[in-house]
Order: structure tokens, then C-alpha cells, then sequence
């Protein structure tokens, strides 16, 4: 049952917070409410005091905190709690209860609680308030910027996916080049997946011996004027060379330098003119046949084969 009991002061906030307070005992309520407005805390109070007023009142909107008791007679302090963190885990939750004893608060803390305030100590209420309003915002801003993240990260792969110039990066460790990135669309230039190609050999295991001069004078380049260009082959996954050409000509590029040692990032793609012979390549060999119905159907092959029909069935 919801409590007709809503007090909003303006005095220092023009948008005052909006409390759930679970409390059986309307002059500890009317209590709490004085202090807070006597504190300056603008606030618009809805007051339950039951198990189905409480349930409804976590559904409205623009909800911003729950106090409660933790001793009532048709409900309880830790069950409002368990149903807060199932429905809104996002608002911050306060008991406040002269009951508590020092066990179960702990308790209460560890099941998702905000704080707790004893009732023979409620002048440290508004600072608590205070607090758990700004560790709720600085949560909902740390939640906002991991979406973002995530967001930009996917469009960063979907970008990557749509280009043919591998991103690989690279840190230099005692001297030797360590891969620490490189993008997915490293499958379709080498048909290898990219985390093969992770392991601190791949590359030089791959590498064409002719080339090891080209491709090591490329990284002393890169390392003392930040940009370079050279080809050099590379060993396909299907034991075949690939002519790359890897560029790096710092244009939003970053190089960064700590305890990992220097790393640069660059791409690499196939000269422009050998790069229509690798997006015609097929990742499977496959043989092509007419089913009865004279549909067309594909199925993996181990040895490449067309069979082009003619003519009438």
C-alpha cells in the first residue's frame, strides 16, 4: 500500500531526488523527511510501508535511491533488498534501522546494500545519501563509457572487415619484434587466423628467407623515422608465397614506449596489382554440381574442381 506522504524541497537543487523510503512508522518517516529537508537535501519522498507498495513503487520512473527499515511486521529489510537488486540494481539502497546489529549489516553489505545508518545516529544520513548518489553516478558513467567501448569497438571491427589492409601492431622486447594485434581480416589475406599468427615466431617462421634483409631494414626504418615501406613474401597457409606490402606512414598512427619497449602499428595489404589475384581466390576449394531438381549447390572439396554443365536434362 502506497503512503500518500511526498515532500519535495527546492532550496538548493533544482531537481530534487527521488527517494523509495520502507518505513512502518509514520513518525520515524516524518522524522527522516525533517532532517533531510533541514539538511538541504532537495527531495521528493514516496513512503511505503508494505511488500505490494514497495514492489509497485520500484517500478516508477526516474527512481534515484531506496531507504529502508530492516524490521517490519509484514515484510523485511533483507527481502526488500533482494527484490531491489533483482528489478533495480542500478539504485543505491540505505538501510536505516536501530536493529541492525553489526553482523547483519556486513551481511546486508555483502548482498548489495549501499550503506546503513543507525537511527540513534542519523545525523550522518544526508553525507551517506551524498555518497552512494555519487558512487551511483560515477557507476552509471563507468557502464555509459563500456558501452561506448564496446559500440566502437564493433565498428572498428565492421570497418577492419571491409578493408583489405591487415592491422597489425608490433612491440619490441629484448630487441625482437612481439606481435600484440592484428586484425581478423588477416584469414583472408593468409587464410591463417589471427590468433596463429600471435605466437612471437610466425612471422619469421613465414618469412621468405630472400626477404629476411628487405623486411628486417623496413622495422630498423620504421623504428628511427617512424614510417617505411618495402615488399617482401610471405608463406600462405597453403604453402604458397604472398607478395606483401607492408607501409607505415605515421598518419594517425601511434607509437608508445614503456615497459614493453617500442611499438608501432602499420597495414599491410598485397600490391595494388597482385590484390585482385587474392579476393578472387576462394577460402575452400569447392566442386560445383546440378542437383536433380537443377538447382545449383556447392559443397566443400579437398581438391579444387568446377564441373560446368550444358545442355539439356
Amino acid at each position: 500500500m502506497l503512503c500518500n506522504c511526498v515532500e519535495q524541497s527546492a532550496r538548493y537543487m533544482k531537481a530534487p531526488i527521488q527517494i523509495l523510503h520502507l518505513e512502518d512508522n509514520p513518525v520515524d518517516a516524518e522524522l527522516i523527511r525533517n532532517l533531510l529537508l533541514a539538511e538541504g537535501v532537495s527531495c521528493a519522498i514516496t513512503s511505503v510501508c508494505d511488500a505490494p507498495g514497495f514492489a509497485a513503487a520500484l517500478e516508477q520512473k526516474g527512481l534515484q535511491l531506496i531507504l529502508s527499515d530492516f524490521t517490519l511486521p509484514r515484510f523485511d529489510g533483507i527481502s526488500a533488498l533482494e527484490l531491489s537488486r533483482r528489478h533495480r540494481p542500478e539504485v543505491p539502497f540505505i538501510f536505516i534501522s536501530g536493529t541492525i546489529g553489526e553482523e547483519m549489516a556486513v551481511d546486508a553489505l555483502k548482498r548489495g546494500a549501499t550503506d546503513y545508518v543507525l537511527k540513534d545516529r542519523m545525523t550522518r544520513l544526508p553525507a551517506a545519501i551524498r555518497r552512494a548518489l555519487q558512487e551511483a553516478e560515477e557507476a552509471a558513467q563507468r557502464l555509459r563509457f563500456e558501452q561506448q567501448l564496446r559500440q566502437s569497438e564493433e565498428r572498428f571491427q565492421h570497418l577492419l572487415s571491409c578493408t583489405p589492409a591487415v592491422i597489425y601492431s608490433l612491440k619490441f622486447q629484448d630487441g625482437q619484434p612481439v606481435p600484440d594485434f592484428i586484425s581478423d581480416n588477416i584469414t583472408t589475406l593468409l587464410w591463417y587466423k589471427a590468433e596463429e599468427c600471435m605466437s612471437p615466431g610466425w612471422w619469421k617462421e613465414r618469412l621468405h628467407a630472400g626477404d629476411a634483409q628487405t623486411a628486417l631494414a623496413l622495422l630498423s626504418s620504421i623504428l628511427a623515422q617512424g614510417a617505411g615501406t618495402a615488399e617482401y613474401r610471405l608463406r600462405h597457409k597453403d604453402g604458397g608465397l604472398r607478395v606483401l606490402f607492408p607501409r607505415r606512414d605515421g598518419a594517425g598512427m601511434v607509437d608508445r614506449k614503456g615497459d614493453s619497449g617500442a611499438q608501432f602499428i602499420y597495414n599491410v595489404t598485397l600490391p595494388s596489382d597482385r590484390f585482385s589475384s587474392l579476393v578472387a581466390l576462394p577460402p575452400i576449394p569447392r566442386r560445383i554440381f546440378l542437383q536433380p531438381d537443377r538447382t545449383a549447390c556447392a559443397i566443400n572439396s579437398p581438391v579444387p574442381k568446377v564441373v560446368v554443365a550444358s545442355g539439356s536434362y
